[in-house]
């Protein structure tokens, strides 16, 4: 399969996925007019990934700085589909949640999150940016 990179914009963030190191990244700010659109294609591919038998281990880096309700709703679909994907294909899942130290609200929505899946994440306070 093919790699798969979104370029950021002033609303969007930046996504790639290196199906060689099967590392997804999520970074930059998130507030498309519709959170649905923009992020159906990264659902997509991954439920493509899936069916195609190639899945390894994936890693998920998220950074985002900021991320507006729709874009949360989207993201954790997201995360639950790649989960479900991965327990399926008897593959291993990491999430890193990376957010600036100071900002208590990004940690928490991490946890929030985390605990909605029922698996742990990897917290990261030195920041969002994430390579």
């Amino acid at each position: 399969m093919e790699n798969f990179t979104i370029e950021p914009s002033p609303l969007t963030p930046f996504v790639s996925f290196d199906n060689q190191t099967g590392i997804l990244e999520l970074k930059g700010r998130s507030s498309p007019d519709n959170a649905v659109v923009f992020y159906e294609q990264v659902i997509s591919f991954f439920d493509q990934y899936f069916v195609t038998g190639e899945a390894g281990d994936i890693t998920i880096n998220v950074g985002l700085e900021y991320f507006n309700t729709s874009s949360l709703k989207c993201i954790f679909q997201i995360l639950r589909r790649i989960k479900d994907g991965a327990e399926k294909a008897a593959r291993t899942l990491e999430i890193n949640w990376f957010y600036e130290e100071d900002d208590e609200d990004m940690l928490e929505t991490g946890e929030d999150i985390s605990s909605l899946l029922d698996m742990e994440f990897n917290y990261h306070s030195e920041g969002v940016g994430i390579s």
